[in-house]
């Protein structure tokens, strides 16, 4: 039997080994890349997942979109009737500035805007505003076109209060033409009637 001999032969290893590590390093490198993706993914779903759930809570809250414009303009207007009621308190007890600028801020949302309107006319009247008090009174009429009658009769009070018996007396004729057996403005017009007669006289 023949024996063989084995003959011992140096291989350089280094090359080798540095494929194989630099074949790992970027298998490596690889890996991480993977994982930061992957890990980028789960954090976008979550996110997704989260906001999805807010938004579902969201809705169950306040039922929809229409929802939340109807809460958001219930609360403005449980806003603007406190600050009527702070206007109306503030002309009773004189605060006439005060009053005008409460009036006038909530007629926005106020739920009966005329009334708004026609107070802070009377505030701009105490505070010797004529201008300002047809203002108002043009403000109301806008706010309710219907109104025409309680806003005349409102500008014929303010008028008699300032003494302006003309313009008071041609309003309440225009009055009495719309409501003719109305007491409050035939009582109004024969008290215009007898200061402009007066002054004629």
């Amino acid at each position: 039997v023949l024996k063989v001999r084995r003959r011992r032969i140096e291989v350089p290893y280094s090359p080798l080994w540095q494929k194989v590590l630099s074949e790992a390093q970027a298998t490596n490198l690889w890996q991480k890349l993977k994982r930061l993706v992957s890990l980028l993914v789960q954090l976008l779903l979550l996110a997704l997942l989260l906001l999805r759930g807010i938004m579902a809570l969201f809705e169950l809250v306040f039922g929809s979109r229409s929802g939340v414009r109807a809460w958001n303009s219930g609360r403005l207007e449980r806003r603007a009737q406190r600050r009527t009621v702070t206007g109306l308190l503030a002309r009773s007890r004189g605060d006439f500035a005060a009053a005008r600028k409460a009036l006038e801020g909530s007629a926005a949302h106020a739920p009966e805007p005329l009334v708004n309107h026609l107070e802070a006319a009377r505030a701009a009247q105490a505070m010797g505003d004529l201008v300002g008090r047809d203002a108002h009174l043009r403000d109301a009429l806008e706010a309710d076109p219907k109104a025409t009658l309680a806003v005349g009769i409102a500008q014929a009070e303010l008028q008699l209060v300032g003494e302006q018996w003309e313009q008071a007396l041609a309003t309440l004729l225009e009055l009495r033409r719309e409501a003719p057996r109305n007491a409050h403005v035939l009582q109004m017009l024969r008290r215009a009637m007898e200061q402009v007669g007066d002054q004629a006289g």
